[in-house]
This record gives structure tokens, sequence and C-alpha cells, in this order.
């Protein structure tokens, strides 16, 4: 009974020092970057971006969410979205507007709550490209040792990145067709 309980010790002492070692190769964040051009002046897209409305369905998130200004129909920094989320990592989300500069750049700091509460930051540029807008999303989550390790079951490109493409269509669909409504 002895050997077998040291036995089951030592397997298990080695696994959670493979486990460590293998954390110091493996990367300590995971970043998604996805990029689109929108035929759309800058002014435009920000202000869609900002809409309330609009980013509860940019996070397809439309009938979960909650901002903490309700009252408001465009969110300033400060602004805080919540939702439920129905993952094995995280139950609850939270993205929280830091940084708004006019027709360049909106920052958000992301909090997922579950097992481990993972922190990350997302950042929407805006670039001039002619008379079309090009929008880069970028989304990245640290990941420090010795959870990196999680980095080997999940991969948030394979996982999220179809979410980021369609929420950046969604972006380019209303701007386009509102800017082009007011063209005529």
């Amino acid at each position: 009974m002895k050997f077998l309980l040291k036995f089951f010790l030592g397997v298990f002492t080695l696994f959670i020092l493979a486990a460590l070692a293998l954390s110091f190769f493996l990367p300590e964040k995971q970043e998604i970057t996805k990029i689109i051009t929108i035929n759309a002046p800058p002014k435009k897209i920000y202000d869609q971006l900002l809409s309330a409305q609009y980013f509860l369905n940019l996070m397809n998130r439309n009938d979960t969410a909650s901002m903490n200004k309700a009252d408001s129909t465009q969110a300033v920094v400060g602004t805080t979205f919540r939702w439920k989320e129905d993952s094995f990592f995280y139950k609850e989300a939270q993205i929280k507007l830091t940084k708004a500069v006019p027709e360049k750049e909106i920052d958000f700091n992301i909090v997922l709550q579950g097992i481990k509460n993972i922190e990350g930051f997302s950042k929407i540029l805006l670039n001039i490209k002619g008379k079309a807008t090009q929008v880069t999303w970028v989304v990245s989550f640290s990941t420090p040792r010795p959870w990196n390790i999680a980095n080997l079951f999940y991969n948030l490109e394979k996982e999220r990145g179809k979410d980021f493409e369609n929420g950046l269509i969604t972006l380019k669909l209303f701007s386009e067709v509102k800017y082009e409504a007011n063209l005529y």
C-alpha cells in the first residue's frame, strides 16, 4: 500500500514538474489581429463603434449583455459592458472602455471571470486608406506562467477568431450602408 502511495505521489510530482518546465517554453499571451477595409470615413466608423447597441451586437451579446450606463446610447470612457458566458474556463465577462481617440483608436480592458480571472486588452485602430478606412482589431490575453500551460489546450485564434471576423464584417455592413445612405 505504501509503495502505491509513493508511486502515485512520485508520478504526480513528475507531472507537476514537467508542466512547470514546459511553461517556460510556451508564450505568455495569446493575441488575435483582424483587419478589414471599410468604404466609409473614420468618423462614421468611430461613431458606429461607440454606439452602445452596435457594441452589444459586435460582441454577439445583444440578449445577455448589460451596460453600466443604461440611459446612454453612446459608450464613453468608463462604460462597462457585462455578460454571461457558457464556457468551461469562465462564466462571466466584462469589457470596459478605457480610451477613445476620435476617429483614430478605441481601447478596452477585458476581464473573464471563472476558474481563474483572465485579463485581456482590446484595441481598435482606424487608419485612412484613400477614400476608405482600414480597421485593425487586436485582442490580447495575458497567460502568465504557470497558467500558460492552458495555451496547449485553448487556442484563442481557433476558438474565437471567427467571432472577431464576423464582428468586423458586421461593422463594415453597418458603416457602409449608413454612409452610402447619407450620400443620396
